[in-house]
């Protein structure tokens, strides 16, 4: 399922307010446009939530004045009834409407899930990798989940501060014939007390500001811990003191933090602890003064009591609903950034390709690149072409910028200097998924995913059954895939299936290579293709790459050169820059930096050998 996705066009300023109003906006708006129940039921949850509480502060005035009366036993039965039953009925209509709430909740914060994940895939690549995405992506996380109170909480406070208003007006206007003073004493302390609260709930935003970084670097030490990818190296190396000691550090600096918080807490609970015993005192003193003074019966007397004391809770209520509203604005902030996160590879006037044409050339002209945030340049003046059907190697020694250069060609990067073309049009103007469509890539790092065999070649693309089988036995894969009793349903890894199955570097490697096969495009790339294949496999594996991409566009990245002697030009990277370029023919004619790592590489095998 797609959801599009729509920014709210009205601009962030420096008032509290008018960022607080757009959190609350925008999840006004997603709520309506995706799930209209929501809204209502938490609009009538909060009503009836707001009305029954006059029940309690009414009906027991009338039961006591005729208990101190005349004690007819009929109306007695009546308030009763109406008492039990109005309480009865209020809370009965305020628990449905309120699971009625959480359950289209459930739906809606599905939807957003997938909005969410809709967002982070079309995001730039260069967003998601780096560190301030993922300091900025905790930090929006604490906005759409109420700082660990649930999705959309921060709705939750809105509407329950419609509803608290709805019931100090009604408690206003019981409590309208006390002494004006008594009121404006009340109002006092209660702002008083939410004065406290909003210092600190200030403090607890500073304070979770800070400790995302500790969070997250607390949450990596666990998935350490808990994740078979790393308990190898863990049990091997014996690393479980180190580790232990590493994550203690970051346990108790999170305790440090808690710690403060929670003085911070005690210290604000105090102090509004004193405010509502002045409050009470002043409430009682008035109070029993009356009813000593017969100006108020204790039917009154009890109304008034309750009456206040709601008052006081609902107002409250509302001051904290404001506080921790605005309290979020920050975080809204973050979250409003991490979820309109640059998408210029979707941007201007892009041109949709002819899917009919296979013969595409590429080329760099004068491609410099430095990453985001360094100054130092990864690529220099990169220039060469790219011709189609042309299969061509790429050699260097580490960090001659080899991979660069690949992430710049699948525009998982833009070129800080220069420009580079398919068939003399800029990449960038090519529509970006009709342009990620040209390649079959198969990355050094490559991904597997816990789902099928067959889902991790197909990856969602349609079925072709001979296909399938046929890329798996070019691969390398069939007599493993046949020994399985589920063949190509069997799961990877044991996540969601225990009788999954753990591919060895090698199998995971042919399985991305068949991967790449499957999707059948006019431009393949291989990373490091061959790099956990022993020498039979990875010549194997060659002859079958130069079968299937006869008619292809080929481009190999290897340290292992023997990969280069099936291709007819090379490229040879130094220091991010074209050192040679050539056949093998002519670079070893060269004598050059090419015929060294060569000639080094076959004195190496053959002392293996």
């Amino acid at each position: 399922m797609i959801i599009k996705k729509e920014r709210i066009d009205f601009k962030i300023k420096n008032n509290g307010v008018v960022v607080m109003l757009k959190g609350v906006r925008f999840l006004l708006h997603f709520c309506w446009k995706f799930n209209k129940k929501f809204i209502a039921y938490e609009m009538i949850a909060s009503l009836c939530k707001s009305l029954v509480p006059f029940i309690a502060i009414i009906l027991p005035r009338f039961i006591i004045d005729e208990l101190t009366g005349k004690q007819r036993i009929d109306i007695l039965m009546i308030y009763v009834l109406l008492f039990a039953g109005g309480n009865f009925i209020g809370n009965s209509l305020t628990t449905f409407f309120m699971g009625m709430t959480l359950r289209e909740k459930n739906i809606l914060f599905n939807k957003f899930q997938l909005y969410l994940s809709d967002n982070l895939i079309e995001a730039d690549f260069e967003q998601i990798e780096s560190a301030h995405f993922l300091k900025m992506k905790d930090k929006a996380y604490k906005y759409l989940y109420g700082d660990g109170r649930g999705f959309a909480t921060i709705f939750d406070d809105f509407t329950n501060i419609i509803g608290q208003i709805i019931t100090v007006l009604g408690i206003v206007v019981i409590i309208a014939t006390l002494n004006v003073f008594v009121v404006i004493a009340l109002l006092l302390l209660i702002c008083f007390s939410t004065y406290l609260e909003s210092i600190y709930q200030r403090k607890q935003y500073e304070l979770n500001m800070k400790r995302v970084d500790i969070e997250r670097k607390n949450a990596y030490f666990m998935r350490l811990i808990e994740s078979f990818e790393y308990g190898k190296e863990i049990r091997i190396y014996n690393m479980k003191n180190w580790l232990k000691n590493k994550y203690n550090e970051t346990l108790t600096q999170l305790n440090d933090f808690y710690r403060i918080l929670t003085t911070e807490m005690m210290k604000t609970n105090i102090g509004k602890a004193f405010g509502t015993f002045i409050e009470q005192g002043i409430v009682y003193v008035y109070l029993v003064r009356g009813v000593l003074n017969y100006t108020i019966g204790l039917g009154e007397f009890t109304m008034y009591v309750s009456a206040v004391n709601s008052l006081s809770t609902s107002l409250k209520q509302v001051m904290v609903g404001f506080v921790s509203i605005r309290k979020s604005e920050n975080y809204f902030r973050e979250m409003d950034y991490f979820l309109h996160l640059p998408k210029e590879r979707y941007n201007g006037n892009q041109t949709a390709l002819d899917k009919a044409r296979t013969d595409y050339t590429i080329e760099f002209k004068n491609v410099s690149f430095a990453y985001p945030n360094q100054s130092q340049k990864v690529l220099r003046n990169i220039s060469v072409k790219i011709n189609f059907g042309e299969k061509l190697a790429i050699v260097g020694e580490n960090g001659a910028g080899k991979t660069t250069f690949i992430k710049l060609l699948l525009r998982l990067y833009e070129p800080s200097e220069g420009e580079i073309f398919l068939n003399d049009v800029n990449i960038k103007e090519i529509k970006y998924e009709d342009y990620l469509e040209l390649f079959s890539v198969v990355f050094q790092d490559f991904q597997l995913f816990a789902f099928s065999i067959k889902e991790n070649i197909t990856l969602g693309n349609p079925i072709n059954e001979h296909l399938l089988f046929q890329y798996i036995e070019d691969s390398g894969l069939k007599v493993k895939i046949d020994n399985l009793v589920q063949g190509i349903d069997t799961s990877l890894y044991k996540i969601f299936d225990e009788n999954g199955v753990e591919f060895s570097g090698g199998e995971g490697q042919k399985l991305a290579l068949a991967r790449a096969l499957y999707k059948n495009s006019p431009l393949v790339i291989l990373d490091e293709p061959t790099a956990a294949l022993d020498p039979r496999a990875e010549h194997e594996l060659y002859q079958h790459f130069n079968k299937f991409t006869k008619s292809k566009t080929a481009i190999y990245i290897s340290h292992r050169l023997s990969s280069t002697k099936f291709c007819d030009k090379i490229l040879v990277f130094n220091c991010g820059e074209i050192k040679e370029y050539g056949s093998h023919q002519e670079l070893m004619k060269k004598n050059g930096l090419y015929t060294e790592l060569f000639q080094m590489q076959a004195e190496q095998f053959k002392e293996t050998q």
